[in-house]
């Protein structure tokens, strides 16, 4: 959630979508408005939400998602039924997540209630974790190209689609899909902005630049931290965005974990590697990107793994890749 400049040029550093600000049904809305920021956010949608490339056709992917299936249908007529029980399944877990939102808000009643009354809604949820993205692409599409369309977005996620969880891609396909895909004006340093902006006014102080070596653990809870110049700071809760081997080898310790837990994390790989790379031209590209968006997607084949597996070999000459041009919404 930042930005940088060099000369004239301010950079995005990595957001290139938020989900979930749409007036109506957008599930982070509570959340900004809990925070006091998001007042202070200027929301602008995306649409299309991206284009992409693939070996032999391009397509513009509008953020609606009924929108969305019309255009499958049209270029995948032969797979109708499939695209059909996709977006039945998706409904289903858009029936959870709503749940979830009323929940987190205190209407424990009304989240629970529904809940209960849509028990293949818990179905989908629990098939979702059961399967890789792989797999559950699968259930629905024989098409390998419609997979790989379906896929195009996964770069998102950190890995290739045997390595993601099926209830990880169809909760990003849903929240950007069905409550809105936007940027902000600013960018993502907006929101870090607006949260200083809260933090100071309230009496808060941020340190920057100032390494964290400790988390500090008495009575089995995280009390406090301690900094590379041996200052502590207590505090009632504490938060890591640091991966989980550094956060809890590192900064916690193997001391406080339990061993079958440590375990787990050991057996942890590395996501795929990507690397940006931020550039300032001197012509303006608006042009190749259409309607509303600032990003083009490159997948070079239509097996899915194969996009994946030079970002995991470091052959920079095969990989998938995107293009983000931010000035186009911003």
């Amino acid at each position: 959630m930042s930005s940088f400049e060099r000369g004239d040029y301010t950079f995005e550093v990595s957001l290139h979508a938020i989900n979930g600000l749409d007036p109506r049904e957008g599930l982070l809305i509570s959340l900004l408005k809990d925070l006091r920021i998001y007042d202070k956010l200027r929301p602008i949608r995306l649409d299309p939400m991206y284009k992409a490339f693939f070996p032999d056709f391009s397509m513009v992917v509008p953020a609606d998602a009924d929108e969305y299936r019309d255009l499958l249908i049209k270029k995948f007529p032969h797979e109708k039924e499939g695209i059909d029980s996709f977006y039945a399944e998706i409904g289903h877990l858009l029936t959870v997540m709503d749940a979830h939102t009323l929940i987190t808000k205190g209407e424990y009643l009304s989240g629970i209630w529904k809940m209960i009354s849509n028990p293949r809604a818990m179905v989908t949820v629990i098939s979702c974790v059961n399967f890789t993205m792989a797999e559950f692409l699968d259930r629905f599409f024989t098409d390998e190209a419609l997979r790989t369309v379906m896929a195009a977005y996964t770069g998102m996620l950190g890995d290739g689609p045997d390595n993601i969880a099926g209830m990880i891609f169809a909760g990003m396909w849903a929240a950007y899909h069905n409550n809105g895909c936007y940027y902000l004006e600013g960018g993502s340093q907006s929101i870090s902005s607006a949260l200083e902006e809260v933090i100071r006014k309230n009496g808060g102080e941020i340190l920057l630049s100032t390494r964290v070596t400790k988390i500090l653990i008495e009575d089995g809870r995280a009390a406090g931290v301690r900094t590379r110049d041996g200052e502590s700071f207590r505090s009632r809760y504490v938060i890591s965005n640091a991966n989980a081997l550094d956060t809890l080898f590192k900064l916690v310790g193997r001391e406080h974990l339990p061993r079958e837990y440590s375990e787990d994390l050991e057996k942890m790989e590395v996501g795929a590697a990507a690397f940006t790379v931020y550039m300032g031209v001197d012509k303006d590209y608006r042009e190749y990107f259409p309607g509303n968006t600032h990003t083009l997607i490159v997948m070079p084949s239509f097996d899915t793994e194969e996009n994946f597996r030079p970002m995991r070999e470091g052959d920079i000459s095969r990989v998938m890749f995107g293009i983000a041009n931010y000035t186009k919404t911003d």
